[in-house]
């Protein structure tokens, strides 16, 4: 193949291969459309890691997105917020820079949220970070989700994704135990209100179930074909893709994928890191400018 590069994001590239490794360990991926004099820059701005000196669970949290990712991103901003009872924490980018905000009341008392651990939740928002200048609805917070250790939290864990849902959802059961407390004290209420308040959170659990049956098969279907090429890597590549290529990647064949590369990885930055870090080990030689 032909090392000659077009007008793309690599054109006059300056960034090395160790570099754009380092930043990926690190972390930082360069976005679907981002350039790499873009992707410079973002790096340049971020800030300054400011952990907490009592945030005992953030290197945990780092370990498991490291196995899980490929990702450590030790520079992130930590900082204690109150929330919400039912929020453990929310991450906050704007203007290029990224900030975890921590519940003070669950993680300075080093508590977890129900059943969830500090670290599962702070793991949750870093592989939020990872993608940072990604803009993929679709699976980005299902694939945040992947970081529950049992298949069952990992589905539920983006059944409600819109805050209208779980907004309609728990006005929905605060209404419906309104009910049986005026029936309870001995007023009667219409049959047909109580159908109409039963069926909302149905209507709503139901929806997102079949949303993330839809999601799981493509998710697992794209997998199984990164698999046959990257082996171990795959669940690495696969954070690292757009809803689009999640979708395609499912529905076509590991011969598909590497056309689909050796296509890319001379126009996309995020494409020529997926070469090198992952995909040159197995099967293509790496681009040559950097060699």
């Amino acid at each position: 193949m032909s090392t000659d590069l077009k007008k793309s994001a690599l054109e006059d590239i300056a960034i090395t291969k160790e570099e754009l490794l380092y930043y990926n360990r690190r972390g930082l991926i360069p976005g679907p459309s981002e350039t790499e004099k873009e992707f410079i820059e973002r790096v340049k701005t971020l800030n300054e890691k400011k952990i907490p000196t009592n945030c005992l669970c953030f290197y945990k949290s780092l370990k498991l997105t490291q196995s899980a990712l490929d990702i450590a991103p030790d520079w992130l901003n930590i900082e204690w917020k109150k929330m919400a009872p039912w929020h453990g924490a929310v991450t906050v980018i704007e203007d290029r820079s990224v900030t975890v905000e921590l519940s003070a009341l669950l993680f300075k008392r080093q508590k977890g949220l129900l059943f969830y651990r500090q670290e599962e939740i702070l793991a949750h928002e870093i592989a939020h970070v990872g993608r940072m200048a990604f803009d993929e609805p679709i699976f980005e917070e299902y694939i945040a989700s992947q970081m529950a250790p049992t298949s069952i939290r990992r589905f539920l864990g983006a059944l409600l994704e819109k805050p209208c849902e779980i907004y309609t959802l728990l006005i929905s059961v605060v209404a419906l135990w309104t009910y049986f407390i005026i029936e309870l004290l001995g007023n009667s209420l219409s049959a047909y209100l109580f159908y109409f308040l039963a069926t909302i959170p149905i209507a709503v659990i139901a929806k997102g179930t079949v949303r993330q049956v839809k999601r799981n098969r493509m998710f697992k279907k794209c997998l199984e074909n990164l698999q046959k090429i990257v082996h171990d890597k795959a669940k690495f590549v696969l954070y690292r893709l757009t809803d689009k290529e999640i979708k395609n990647f499912s529905e076509t064949s590991p011969n598909y994928i590497l056309r689909y590369l050796e296509k890319q990885r001379n126009q996309s930055l995020r494409w020529c890191l997926l070469d090198l870090a992952y995909f040159a080990q197995y099967c293509l030689k790496p681009l040559s400018h950097f060699e």
